[in-house]
């Protein structure tokens, strides 16, 4: 189940005066431990979206989920390929960690896109903006229009904390390659998988760190 990060009784309710469509979609869905894929169907309505998985067996199987109208954040769309952020999961590794929705309308018309779109361009600004680690409202101009956090701010710590991470890892990855070295064969292991992990946490964290931005 994925957690918006917003208590039920104080998600902003949005509805939408349309009718119900239906769109066959190749989606996927990334972050906080809900990575998967796969042919779905989307269903729009006056309250917000559903995907229905054609396949629900599986390892990266796509689950059912809806999602409100308000729960959405950093809505993008281009030539029939759809993104939004539904909510926050949790990363055993990292934390909480935004997920993210994307799906591309499969075989469908430009006029399909095109009403879709008229649909996204009735939502508010909130839609389109980041979310906050902290409430998960609208950013604005850095800080969010609930809690009134910077959203800067908090990416930097979070880069703190990869770098960290990703230090650690290629600590122990090294130390590991080094202990496995046999004198007498010549032979050695290379554990690459901690020593890649560790170096692209430390580069996605000196970004976070240097720019404040939200990068995965």
């Amino acid at each position: 189940m994925i957690d918006t990060g917003i208590p039920s009784n104080e998600r902003s309710e949005i509805r939408l005066d349309i009718e119900h469509k239906t769109y066959e979609v190749f989606a996927s869905v990334m972050g906080g431990g809900n990575n998967s894929n796969g042919k779905a169907t989307l269903e729009v309505n006056e309250r917000g979206i559903s995907i229905s998985p054609k396949r629900t067996r599986g390892l990266f199987a796509l689950k059912p989920m809806d999602v409100s109208w308000g729960d959405l954040r950093e809505i993008k769309r281009r030539r029939g390929r759809f993104k939004a952020n539904i909510g926050v999961g949790r990363s055993e590794l990292l934390g909480n960690k935004d997920v993210i929705l994307q799906f591309q309308l499969k075989g469908e018309s430009r006029s399909k896109a095109d009403e879709l779109n008229s649909v996204l361009d009735r939502l508010p600004a909130e839609a389109f903006s980041q979310r906050c680690p902290h409430c998960s409202g609208p950013v604005i101009k850095d800080v969010c229009r609930d809690c009134g956090k910077s959203f800067r701010l908090h990416q930097r710590k979070k880069g703190f904390q990869f770098l960290l991470i990703g230090g650690l890892l290629l600590i122990i990855g090294i130390s590991l390659t080094s202990s496995s070295y046999q004198s007498a064969s010549g032979e050695i292991t290379v554990f690459y998988g901690l020593i890649l992990m560790g170096a692209v946490l430390i580069i996605l964290g000196l970004i976070r760190l240097v720019f404040g931005v939200r990068i995965s």
